[in-house]
């Protein structure tokens, strides 16, 4: 389900709630020394925040994406990957929730169509626990301003880290649907990305990304190269049982 802010204001994650988060949190000591140690701070209730572009902060300007953040609960891990459009004091939250995990992204001014009006952040987050799976997805947008002008936010599946083979069956758009959907997986690829035609009198206040988790996988949509590879597997296997007979 869609869940809009009429008020234009984060009604899970509220900025005020970030800030407080982000200044009275700890470094988590399991990132390591240096500037890695203080990028991921800890947040409320049960996860980890950071701010791009400060000091000790996410930064994408090196060649290495930022290390991978455990959070509370020992089996799940995100790792950034890139992003476009972010300014600074920007966060991102991944935090636990009563009904499973969510990823929240946060702009300290908000995103309309004269202040950074598309961009994207693109993320990877692992399940470590062997018995459990990514089962389903929900992608959610607090907005105000005209509320009936046009937007977009994306929310986008990829089956590795060069984000260039989509799974256009799990790919979720708000507007307009779907918003939630089903997937699968232990390791999945994420783009969020966002955009505001000019002229548009919406703003976005912030997204958010939900997961469920569970013990069935659903399997991954065959790439198209791979599809055709394992038809004609299948194809010539069947051609041997059937000579196989004729003999």
């Amino acid at each position: 389900m869609l869940k809009i802010n009429r008020k234009g204001r984060a009604t899970t994650l509220s900025k005020a709630l970030l800030t407080a988060g982000l200044l009275g949190g700890a470094a988590l000591s399991a990132l390591g020394a240096g500037s890695a140690q203080a990028a991921w701070l800890a947040h409320p209730p049960a996860g980890v925040q950071c701010t791009f572009g400060v000091v000790n902060g996410c930064d994408f300007s090196g060649s290495d994406p930022t290390p991978n953040v455990p959070v509370p609960g020992g089996d799940k891990i995100l790792t950034l990957l890139g992003e476009s459009g972010l300014t600074i004091n920007d966060t991102i939250a991944f935090n636990k929730q009563a009904s499973g995990w969510e990823v929240s992204f946060d702009p300290s001014l908000d995103i309309s169509s004269t202040n950074n009006p598309s961009g994207f952040i693109k993320y990877k987050i692992d399940i470590t626990e062997l018995t459990q799976f990514f089962e389903t997805a929900e992608l959610s947008t607090n907005i105000g301003g005209t509320l009936t002008d046009p937007y977009s936010v994306v929310k986008e599946f990829f089956t590795d880290a060069t984000f260039t083979t989509s799974i256009p069956a799990w790919t979720l758009n708000t507007p307009p649907t779907p918003k939630t959907g089903s997937i699968g997986g232990q390791s999945i690829y994420v783009k969020d990305s966002w955009n505001i035609p000019s002229g548009s009198g919406v703003i976005i206040n912030n997204f958010n990304d939900n997961y469920t988790q569970g013990t069935t996988q659903t399997p991954c949509p065959l790439p198209l190269l791979g599809a055709g590879a394992a038809f004609g597997f299948s194809r010539r296997i069947r051609s041997r049982i059937k000579a196989a007979r004729l003999v």
